[in-house]
């Protein structure tokens, strides 16, 4: 088996939260060598699949800080990055807001993320 690069002494954040891609990452990285994981979500972790994806971290032997936050808020990422419990090692973005819609009904105001 290859060597892991994520390192144990190292924090790996995710942004996002832990619902979708996120979660299934972050319980890779904790299976394959990560023992600090940090998750920043605007909108928390109440909901039973964010519960259930850091149940399935923390089983694994990794500690898992939980931060509520705006990543776009530059108050939040400096409390976010004050609160994880190692040095950071590695960053993952997968916030996203999404619009459905027919294209015809796109405006490009509705990518101003201001």
């Amino acid at each position: 088996m290859a060597e892991s690069i994520l390192r144990p002494d190292r924090c790996y954040v995710f942004v996002g939260g832990l619902k979708g891609i996120c979660g299934n990452l972050a319980i890779h990285l904790a299976s394959h060598g990560a023992k600090h994981i940090a998750v920043m979500s605007r909108s928390g972790y109440g909901d039973k699949v964010s519960q259930s994806i850091a149940e399935n971290i923390t089983t694994l032997g990794c500690s898992l800080d939980l931060v509520q936050g705006d990543v776009t808020s530059i108050s939040d990422v400096r409390r976010a990055f004050s609160e994880v419990s190692v040095p950071v090692g590695g960053i993952i973005q997968g916030a996203a807001v999404f619009r459905v819609g027919h294209h015809s009904q796109s405006h490009v105001s509705l990518f101003d993320p201001y």
